[in-house]
């Protein structure tokens, strides 16, 4: 056997100190590096959606993605933002002023439905994007909300869907239950996979949800 004496221990011990005292440097270092802090509202400076993430680099206020869903060759690299949100396979840049900057992804989930075409420029006090669609609340109180309003499945009662007639089923995906008019909502939330497109509002103060809408058995 191998006699260790306890300066060997002291050694080890001091280099497993530093080893992770180093790690936890370079892991303090690369966030620091990738993302902003502060942000409006329930919005974030990293997200995530189907297969990719998103980050806003630091160092340049502007947006960076990775992964799949070619959604790096998408996102607007050139455009100061500070806030991103992501859902399904697209994502949406908030600027300074809490406005829209950009909104991208690929087709049928979002990006390009009607609903969403004047988005770009509208203020927000929140926004938030499901795997469908997604929601806005504005400066002003009121809520938009978007998705598609058909999709197609294996079958009617699937949860294997997909946004062109590749899939014999169609299936009415239409929004129902959002509200309308002034709110005093604080923010909103989306969710939902590829059988389903839901959302909800919280106000401050208020247990609870204030309000629930979506699509396919919300």
């Amino acid at each position: 056997g191998f006699e260790v004496s306890s300066s060997d221990i002291r050694l080890h011990r001091r280099a497993s100190d530093i080893m992770t005292s180093t790690i936890s440097g370079f892991i303090s270092l690369l966030v620091g590096w990738f993302f902003m802090a502060e942000v409006d509202a329930n919005l974030s400076s990293l997200c995530c959606g189907d297969n990719f993430c998103c980050a806003i680099l630091a160092s340049t206020n502007k947006p960076t993605c990775w992964g799949g869903n070619s959604m790096s060759s998408m996102v607007p690299t050139s455009s100061t933002i500070k806030a991103l949100t992501c859902g399904g396979k697209t994502v949406m840049g908030i600027d300074s002023n809490m406005q829209i900057s950009f909104y991208v992804g690929s087709d049928g989930y979002g990006p390009d439905h009607s609903s969403a075409s004047t988005l770009i420029g509208v203020t927000v006090k929140d926004a938030d994007l499901s795997f469908w669609g997604g929601a806005i609340l504005k400066s002003d109180g009121t809520v938009t909300a978007w998705g598609p309003d058909t999709v197609y499945c294996t079958s009617a009662t699937s949860i294997s869907c997909q946004p062109t007639n590749t899939n014999p089923a169609a299936v009415d995906f239409s929004l129902t239950n959002v509200p309308s008019g002034t709110t005093t909502f604080t923010g909103v939330n989306c969710g939902g996979k590829r059988g389903g497109h839901w959302c909800c509002a919280y106000e401050a103060g208020v247990v609870g949800v204030a309000f629930f809408w979506g699509s396919c058995g919300e």
